[in-house]
């Protein structure tokens, strides 16, 4: 024998309290998510993009330079800049060391400024690979929390930052030299 129950609708089953409450935020939800696009006509400019990541704007710094000098980054302004981060026990940062003296040699001349940011190294070691790499550009120790404020998490990476002080290009690792020139170029607008 089959015993038949009174079987309620679904909705029946859930109170009418709680589909309320869900209701209330599944529209909450939609709200928060529409109020974090852009508003039209609203600024899309560089300065809602964080700072030191690409296509935002680079924060200032000084650092003193090996040769005991002061370098500000924003005494360069209307310069394309490259920014090496590297040190001198690192096997990558000594493949590319050569390239950027080179690259150097080659931009200097045409108003490009290079600073090399010494990472967790000793000065003795530091002044060591600066010979070795014949460097000729400033270089100097990250004394504070620059690699911090730049995220870098491994070296060599180098940042290319345009004359109007906005990052064009990052790059983790050692590339091919004609490419870094490429980015160089594209920072300059050429």
């Amino acid at each position: 024998m089959i015993i038949k129950r009174n079987m309620r609708s679904y909705s029946q089953l859930i109170p009418t309290r709680y589909r309320l409450v869900c209701s209330l935020f599944v529209l909450l939800a939609f709200f928060s998510l529409a109020g974090c696009s852009q508003e039209p006509g609203g600024d899309n400019t560089a300065s809602a993009i964080p700072a030191n990541t690409l296509g935002g704007p680079v924060t200032d710094f000084t650092i003193k330079t090996f040769k005991g000098e002061d370098f500000t980054l924003s005494a360069h302004r209307g310069h394309t800049v490259l920014i090496n981060f590297w040190a001198s026990w690192c096997g990558p940062c000594r493949l590319e060391g050569p390239a950027l003296e080179r690259l150097y040699k080659r931009f200097g001349p045409q108003g490009v400024v290079f600073v090399g940011v010494a990472v967790d190294d000793t000065e003795k070691g530091s002044l060591r690979y600066l010979e070795e790499m014949g460097w000729t550009f400033p270089a100097g120790p990250d004394s504070g929390s620059l690699a911090d404020q730049f995220f870098v998490s491994g070296i060599p990476k180098t940042y290319i930052v345009k004359s109007d002080g906005i990052i064009s290009y990052i790059q983790s690792g050692v590339r091919d030299e004609e490419f870094l020139a490429r980015k160089i170029e594209e920072a300059m607008g050429r």
